[in-house]
């Protein structure tokens, strides 16, 4: 899709504020829904069935941003803070989101989570 960005009601706002640029996108994307459980399960269909080689460009990701805001839209998912400026966040700062990751479940318990990130934070110092 290419043209207009759409918008969560009136004109979108200019992104705006000092804080780091990733924790945007982060907030953006948890006041859109995103982190909901069914969140996740619909950022892993839509970006999922994309195979990205190096033919992708900016409108296929433009397509998949704007298919995972109508998908969060339509599960009710976003909440009452999210705003126009969320949206144009994920349209001009989460550039190719989601691609290559897997979704599905892990079952694991926390324990062994935990030394699994230990074991791999430590291993990055010889």
């Amino acid at each position: 899709m290419t043209g207009a960005i759409p918008t969560l009601g009136a004109q979108p706002k200019l992104i705006s504020g000092f804080g780091p640029f990733r924790c945007g996108v982060a907030e953006a994307l948890s006041r859109l829904g995103v982190f909901h459980v069914a969140g996740l399960h619909l950022i892993a269909d839509i970006w999922g069935a994309i195979a990205f080689t190096e033919f992708e460009d900016y409108e296929t990701a433009e397509r998949l941003i704007l298919a995972t805001i109508e998908g969060l839209e339509a599960r009710h998912l976003i909440t009452e803070a999210a705003t126009n400026e969320d949206v144009q966040i994920l349209y001009h700062s989460w550039q190719w989101p989601m691609y290559d990751f897997e979704f599905r479940p892990i079952n694991i318990s926390l324990i062994d989570l935990k030394e699994e990130q230990e074991r791999h934070f430590y291993s990055n110092f010889g």
